[in-house]
């Protein structure tokens, strides 16, 4: 031991004593902080700066029209990007952007063509087209920047999609509520009608009544024929208003009913969303119950699960509203409304549990896990009750949803009909009524011609009634209202956007150079430490008097060396990481420590290495920065990597070293930092016993290789 530290103590000597030597001690003590400082500010906040970022837009967009309103979906687009500061758009002509583009002047140009509006309605037609964007990129003048241009233009077809269904189906519901408001203003004309012809057949027995007495000379029949007359006018005016009502009704329902089936898709998407999400819970509601955690912690972990149960019930509230006015035709659907209804019940009830508990947790009472275990099978029945919607949805709900169309349509049809049969019968009634107007004036024999006519108007008359009998007038008609009169707005907007996105960042680090500083900061720890191996020598020299040091000796002695000079590169690092750059850093103190706890295991690794095998130590060092900095997933997630770093990537000591200090920059996962620091101090303890036990026996085999080596004149002793 004694020997070990009269190493160490030699070289402070011999630092402190020679200026140049200290001139260069702490160059090295200060190089690894600038890589990394440079590194980190370049890189501060280059997704916040990408309004540089020219991209060209070039509107040939002539625009179209639809229920005679001018739309022109590139002028909408245009004013939109205007107001979007994400890139940045100029708004030029074909040719300027084009050259542009070419010369580098624009990273992108995106180009709406002529036809663009008239290709985006032709919904409303035939045949359907899809509306195209023209997307130039010149992927030569940077790598990156091409990669933000697409998020750009993905940006621009997603606000392109939802304004054509907004416009598009929006026109299409508002003409149907402006249908169901005239239907709703004429439904007592409608009913008014049906009733009295259901009526004039009910009293066909008093008519044959009045024709016989008439035939006996009776005239009791003169104020009835008078007063159907009277009426007649007043029934065929409603007859034809209501009949062109009805088929305008149905040439909507026909145009509408495309955009109609549109819903069910996007509820299914929307369960199979709300499913994930309730499967996420269950993890989370598991991981409260079982794990052993401070009260904050168990707090914030039901508040969490709070947002989300009252999220996925808002969810479930919007299919609910959907699909509630197409439940009056199915009995299916009125089936998986109800199933919603209690899966959105028991939601309310895991929140009512959730405040209790927090409640309790707050009056410092101790936390009922059996509370715990409630939320934990409401959040399990209401997925039972989702999975079982979705295992029927395709089969089941899907036809029950297009039969309720259907069954709105055929309403339709059927009142049409027999409105046109209603109509075609109003002339032989009129007819009626002329000859019995004018059989009182006839003889016996023309009463008794008329009197033999009537089983053949009996039967036409009855068989009229016997139709408009058969619905049940006044709930279809309120039926075909509830949905005609939707609030055209809202649907348009759902439709539009089905769903919203409600973001939760679980540990938020402002900008990207903060979230970048565990990565660079651990790269010049590295580069420190091969610095240092490259200038400084890993064998004792300089003592006067002859001293036969032991290889473990050696190996300590200046691995003491080693990891003071690697302390100070940490420590002025990490304190100009905090204090210089001003990075945002949760937990000071930790990442100071993890930063010294990196830089000494790195020490190690590099100083064994060259210590045991020299030249070839300081070659492998190099080989190990380079995979690292490939494979260590400080840039991007090891996932998109491929296969040769992820199998390397748990091997590796800057994965470890990464990941502890972005535990202290962001927020701490206990389990996530115990495992880095037990990896981390694992590499240590081998590579010191590597070199506690190789460095001897290996320097001796090497010996003679390392002599005729140096003797080329190539290598630095």
């Amino acid at each position: 031991m004694k020997n070990i530290f009269k190493i160490f103590i030699r070289d402070l000597k011999s630092i402190v004593k020679n200026w140049v030597a200290l001139i260069i001690i702490v160059g090295l003590m200060i190089l690894p902080s600038l890589y990394a400082w440079f590194n980190i500010r370049a890189s501060w906040d280059p997704y916040g700066n990408t309004g540089g970022i020219k991209v060209a837009i070039v509107n040939k967009d002539r625009g179209g029209n639809l229920q005679d309103k001018f739309i022109s979906v590139g002028d909408e687009l245009v004013n939109k990007l205007k107001d979007n500061t994400n890139l940045g758009w100029e708004f030029v002509s074909e040719e300027e952007g084009n050259t542009g583009v070419e010369r580098g002047i624009y990273y992108a140009t995106i180009i709406i063509p002529e036809d663009f509006t008239e290709e985006t309605l032709s919904i409303m037609n035939r045949p359907i087209k899809r509306p195209i964007l023209i997307y130039k990129v010149n992927e030569k003048s940077n790598a990156i920047a091409p990669k933000i241009t697409d998020k750009g233009i993905t940006t621009i077809k997603s606000q392109v999609d939802t304004n054509i269904i907004e416009t598009v189906d929006g026109l299409i519901f508002k003409v149907l509520n402006e249908m169901g408001v005239s239907i709703e203003g004429s439904k007592d004309k409608i009913l008014k009608l049906m009733n009295g012809i259901i009526e004039l057949n009910n009293k066909v027995p008093e008519i044959e009544n009045i024709i016989n007495e008439i035939y006996k000379g009776s005239s009791k029949a003169e104020d009835l024929i008078s007063k159907a007359k009277e009426n007649l006018p007043l029934l065929q005016d409603t007859l034809t208003s209501s009949d062109n009502l009805l088929v305008d009704t149905k040439n909507s329902l026909e145009k509408s009913k495309e955009a109609l089936g549109e819903v069910a898709p996007v509820i299914k998407s929307d369960l199979e969303l709300i499913n994930t999400e309730l499967s996420n819970l269950e993890e989370l509601i598991n991981a409260v119950i079982n794990i052993n955690i401070d009260k904050n912690s168990i707090i914030n972990g039901l508040d969490n699960i709070s947002v989300k149960v009252a999220n996925i019930n808002d969810k479930i509230n919007g299919i609910i509203k959907a699909l509630e006015p197409l439940s009056k035709f199915n009995d299916n659907l009125k089936e998986i409304v109800n199933e919603l209804n209690l899966a959105s019940s028991k939601l309310n009830s895991a929140i009512d549990v959730i405040n209790q508990v927090n409640d309790a947790i707050n009056n410092s009472k101790p936390i009922d896990k059996s509370k715990l275990k409630e939320i934990k099978e409401l959040i399990a029945a209401n997925r039972e009750i989702i999975l079982s919607i979705l295992n029927n949805y395709d089969s089941k709900y899907i036809p029950a949803i297009n039969n309720a169309i259907n069954k709105l349509t055929e309403i339709s049809d059927n009142s049409i009909k027999l409105l046109d049969e209603a109509k075609t019968a109003i002339p032989d009634i009129d007819s009626l009524l002329d000859t019995l107007d004018n059989a009182l004036k006839l003889g016996k024999d023309d009463i008794e011609k008329l009197n033999n006519e009537m089983p053949n108007i009996k039967a036409s008359l009855g068989e009229l009634s016997s139709k408009l009998s058969s619905i049940n007038k006044e709930e279809d008609i309120d039926k075909l209202l509830s949905l005609l009169k939707n609030d055209w707005e809202a649907v348009s907007k759902f439709l539009g956007s089905p769903v919203e996105i409600k973001e939760q960042v679980l540990f938020p680090i402002p900008n990207y150079g903060s979230a970048m500083s565990p990565f660079y900061s651990t790269l010049a720890l590295w580069v420190g430490a091969l610095i240092l191996v490259s200038l400084l020598t890993t064998d004792p020299h300089g003592f006067k008097e002859k001293i036969d040091f032991k290889s473990y000796e050696k190996y300590f002695g200046k691995l003491l060396t080693f990891g003071f000079i690697g302390i100070c590169q940490c420590i002025i690092l990490t304190l100009g990481d905090i204090y210089l750059l001003k990075c945002y850093i949760l937990n000071k103190w930790l990442f100071v420590g993890i930063s010294l706890l990196s830089s000494i295991i790195f020490i190690i690794i590099v100083y064994t290495l060259v210590s045991i095998f020299g030249n070839v130590g300081k070659a492998i060092s190099v080989i190990l920065l380079v995979i690292q900095v490939a494979g260590a997933g400080g840039t991007f997630p090891v996932e998109v990597m491929p296969s040769f770093f992820k199998k390397v990537n748990p091997l590796l000591p800057f994965t470890y070293a990464i990941s502890a200090m972005r535990e202290s920059v962001a927020g701490v996962v206990k389990a996530n930092l115990t495992r880095d620091i037990t990896m981390l101090l694992s590499y240590g303890i081998i590579f010191i016993l590597i070199g506690l036990f190789l460095k001897g026996p290996i320097n001796k085999i090497s010996k003679k290789f390392i002599e005729k080596l140096n003797e080329s004149g190539l290598i630095g002793h």
